[in-house]
C-alpha cells in the first residue's frame, strides 16, 4: 500500500542515533506508509563509517538525510543536539529513536 496526500506518515521527520546496531533506526524506514521526508542522522566519533553507510541507504530510499556530527559522545551535547533539531522542526511531526 502507498501512502497518499491524505494518508502521510505519522511523523514527517525521523531523528536517528547511529549505532551498531542499525536495524531499529531502518526498519519504519522500509515502510512507505511510514517514511519520513527526512531523516536526521545523529553520529559519534566512533560511528563515521556507519553513518555514511545510513545515509547512502536511507537516501537511497527517497529521504532526505541531515548528517549531524557529535565532536564527542556525551548525553549533555547528544541532548544539544536533539533540542536544536526539534527547535528547527517545530512545525513538523517527530520521531526520535
Amino acid at each position: 500500500m502507498h501512502t497518499t496526500e491524505s494518508q502521510k506518515p505519522a511523523w514527517s521527520v525521523h531523528i536517528c542515533l547511529v549505532s551498531d546496531q542499525p536495524l531499529a533506526n531502518l526498519l519504519p524506514l522500509l515502510d512507505e506508509d511510514l517514511r519520513p521526508e527526512t531523516v536526521y542522522l545523529i553520529i559519534s566519533p566512533s560511528m563515521l563509517k556507519q553513518g555514511r553507510i545510513m545515509a547512502a541507504f536511507i537516501r537511497n530510499l527517497g529521504c532526505t538525510v541531515v548528517e549531524s556530527y557529535l565532536p564527542e559522545y556525551s548525553m549533555e551535547v547528544l541532548q544539544n543536539q536533539i533540542e536544536e533539531i526539534l527547535t528547527s522542526n517545530k512545525d513538523n511531526k517527530v520521531a526520535l529513536n
